[in-house]
């Protein structure tokens, strides 16, 4: 059996279910009425678990649900429809990919930007892009959704 353990509940799961343990809680969750998550340690090991695991970002996305998902320094969320205000002095490398078949996006303040640019989901241009530390770096999705990878963890 498969136990998922909090500071107060434990709930033991019938190893033949259709969802992921992850996605299971999620949909708990919801169910109890939260609507913002911060999931830690989803997003290393086996492979598949860390695609699923994309795939639920999308998912609450899809519902209107902040959610982030931390894996030692790195952070993992989406974008549906909305802007993202960085807060001034962030550094390092941020990536953007289109999780829509196209997602139109503007970019500011970031060593590469763009001004309602196209992007695909079967095209990695997003990569390794740079926070500019002096600036306060933002994001607008006008159509799609996006996933976003960075370490910064001052989001």
């Amino acid at each position: 059996k498969q136990l998922i353990r909090s500071p107060k509940t434990i709930i033991e799961l019938n190893p033949m279910k259709d969802d992921t343990d992850t996605f299971y809680i999620i949909k708990k969750l919801i169910n109890d009425g939260f609507k913002e998550f911060y999931i830690y340690g989803c997003l290393g090991g086996k492979l598949d678990h860390t695609i699923a695991n994309i795939q639920l970002l999308r998912y609450l996305s899809s519902l209107n649900i902040k959610s982030y998902m931390f894996q030692d320094d790195s952070v993992l969320f989406t974008l549906t429809h909305e802007d993202k205000l960085f807060k001034e002095n962030n550094s390092g490398l941020i990536s953007i990919f289109a999780l829509s078949s196209t997602t139109k996006l503007s970019l500011s303040n970031f060593k590469y930007n763009l001004d309602s640019y196209t992007m695909t989901n079967d095209v990695p241009l997003g990569i390794s892009n740079e926070f500019i530390k002096s600036k306060q770096a933002s994001i607008k999705i006008h159509e799609g959704t996006a996933l976003i990878y960075t370490k910064i963890t001052n989001l």
